[in-house]
């Protein structure tokens, strides 16, 4: 039930990262579009995207990076060792990775919350509201520590979620 919690919200959140692909792609067209047949580019492209689609890009979908075992890994060192130190290995790096995405959406959330009462906003040639922008970065990362205690629990729990979970790793294939 929690699993399946975590996956929807997972899910909408990395829909909501691939949405803002699509709105950064056809606001930079019609950018470009404006500028070489209007002489008049869209005063506001790079303020949006630099505060807007790029940080949602990057931090909305990345409990979806986790829950897919899509993280950068060097095992080097663990593929010498049985299933329970590589067990204890994740458990290490989760706790790891839990405390210090934790403190990221500890420090984001109250940078968000100081951005948001001051109505923060930019100018450049036009001047363009980013404090809401400031709130993807929280968002993600406070999902991905959810998911990181999730698999935590299960892993000291229940070794066979670790073999499993092992077993959907995508860089599988690289072993061969």
């Amino acid at each position: 039930m929690i699993l399946k919690f975590l996956d929807r919200i997972t899910e909408s959140f990395t829909l909501l990262g691939g949405m803002a692909i699509v709105l950064m792609l056809l606001q930079i067209t019609i950018d470009v579009f404006c500028k070489y047949f209007f002489n008049m580019p869209l005063l506001w492209t790079m303020d949006v995207v630099a505060n807007y689609m790029m940080v949602a890009i990057v931090f909305l979908p990345l409990a979806q990076v986790e829950r897919q075992n899509s993280h950068i890994r060097v095992e080097l060192f663990a593929q010498m060792l049985g299933d329970n130190g590589r067990r204890a290995i994740a458990i290490f790096s989760g706790i790891v990775a839990a405390i210090y995405f934790g403190a990221i959406t500890w420090q984001t959330w109250a940078d968000a919350i100081d951005k948001y009462e001051i109505g923060e906003y930019v100018m450049g040639e036009a001047q363009v509201t980013v404090w809401p922008g400031r709130f993807f970065l929280p968002f993600g990362c406070g999902l991905l520590v959810l998911l990181l205690l999730y698999k935590l629990c299960r892993y000291v729990t229940d070794k066979s979620f670790f073999m499993a979970e092992q077993g959907t790793s995508t860089m599988e294939h690289f072993d061969e």
